[in-house]
């Protein structure tokens, strides 16, 4: 099994490669973002728009700074959602077939296959919140605990996303990357939809103010952060009984 795990890291040793320039981006543009909010244009413009005559509320202003550091922190951990490359690389060396011969059961075969994306996610998540940490040190724009409730609720929201691509994987043919990862996100949308379908309502058809909807929705998912996660985590647990299920009815095959 822990050899399954280091395959499957090597498989994303390219995404490795790339994931470090993205971490390293991304610090590297929030630290100008904080110095530019602090001494630079985006500072002076965001204090222009507050004398305008059509001037933006200081809580908007504030609102939307946030959220332009808060996407940049997304990114290293919507960047490990992806890992239909381990099953396009098993499927184009064969291996598939190959696995179904070694003395390890079906259960752990699929079991390190989960293993390996959660702790690929779970890294995004903490170099994430090391990125706050530090940014909430040069500014009091960020609030430490805020961002960790965000990331924390994000994080839950990529693992739901991994639970439904890693199944769908199994269930279609990781060789069909394009499907298995778009599909999830359909899904996830259209449930979204269904579950917050008065909040779309109000921002597209009663014409309300859609920036204060939108902070004021933000406010409750991150007070939802742990019951996201809890979730996301119960969603993993069904996604590998089904995943064992479809595998074992291959006849260990993935």
């Amino acid at each position: 099994m822990k050899g399954l795990m280091i395959k499957d890291m090597f498989s994303l040793r390219k995404q490795m490669r790339f994931f470090i320039f993205v971490v390293v981006s991304v610090f590297v543009i929030s630290i100008m973002f904080v110095l530019s909010v602090k001494f630079g244009n985006v500072g002076r413009f965001l204090e222009k728009i507050q004398t305008d005559e059509n001037a933006v509320s200081e809580k908007i202003t504030i609102g939307l700074t946030k959220l332009v550091m808060l996407f940049c922190l997304f990114i290293p951990i919507a960047f490990t959602g992806n890992v239909t490359e381990i099953f396009l690389d098993d499927y184009n060396a064969s291996f598939e077939k190959l696995m179904s011969a070694f003395p390890i059961s079906v259960r752990k075969r699929v079991a390190a296959r989960y293993i390996s994306g959660i702790s690929f996610t779970l890294t995004g998540l903490c170099i994430s919140l090391i990125l706050s940490l530090v940014l909430s040190l040069l500014t009091t724009i960020i609030n430490f605990d805020e961002y960790m409730r965000y990331l924390i609720c994000f994080t839950g929201v990529i693992l739901i996303y991994l639970s439904i691509l890693i199944v769908l994987a199994y269930i279609i043919g990781g060789e069909k990357t394009g499907l298995v990862g778009t599909l999830p996100v359909i899904i996830m949308v259209l449930t979204g939809i269904l579950i917050k379908y008065k909040t779309f309502y109000k921002m597209l058809f009663l014409n309300g103010d859609i920036l204060l909807i939108f902070f004021q929705t933000a406010e409750k998912i991150q007070h939802m952060s742990v019951t996201i996660f809890v979730i996301s985590l119960l969603c993993l647990i069904l996604s590998y009984i089904l995943s064992v299920f479809v595998t074992e009815r291959k006849g260990g095959t993935i």
